[in-house]
């Protein structure tokens, strides 16, 4: 692994910077000094590993692109985690049978102390609406009243 010489002349490993993902509210990437939005489905697709955890590809396929064939859905699946990973600068999603975050993955779900649903930054997955894909418009629906449960109980 490459790395650094510090000031003793022992190399450091370098780690990836830390990545955050931001569900509540506008859903986007923080990556060190950047902020990156999240577009509908990709923000459903991070939504899901955060909630869920790891997740079959199938399954996450068969979510987001419901009108498509099985291999045109996961090949979709697949681009979608290509341009994830390239705008964060890193592989912090791993993809195979089952699809997963590589690493630590800090998202603002984590910090529900001190939440309660009249002070949270805002509504799991902002404003976003997925009506045109009922599958994944319940799961979100559903997912919203557990947020929703869990900052009441904080």
């Amino acid at each position: 692994m490459a790395g650094r010489i510090d000031s003793l002349g022992t190399t450091e490993a370098h780690a990836p910077p830390m990545l955050r993902i931001d569900l509540l509210g506008s859903p986007s990437l923080h990556l060190a000094e950047r902020s990156v939005p999240l577009a509908r489905k990709d923000a459903a697709l991070l939504a899901i590993l955060a909630l869920d955890g790891p997740t079959a590809a199938t399954r996450l396929a068969a979510l987001l692109w419901p009108d498509v064939d099985e291999k045109q859905a996961a090949n979709n699946l697949r681009q979608r985690i290509f341009r994830l990973r390239r705008a964060a600068g890193q592989r912090f999603i791993e993809a195979g049978a089952s699809v997963f975050f590589a690493g630590e993955v800090a998202n603002d779900l984590q910090e529900i102390e001190g939440f309660d649903h009249d002070s949270a930054p805002g509504e799991l997955l902002g404003g976003l609406h997925f009506d045109d894909l009922d599958e994944l418009d319940a799961w979100v629906q559903a997912a919203r009243g557990r947020w929703q449960a869990q900052c009441a109980e904080a």
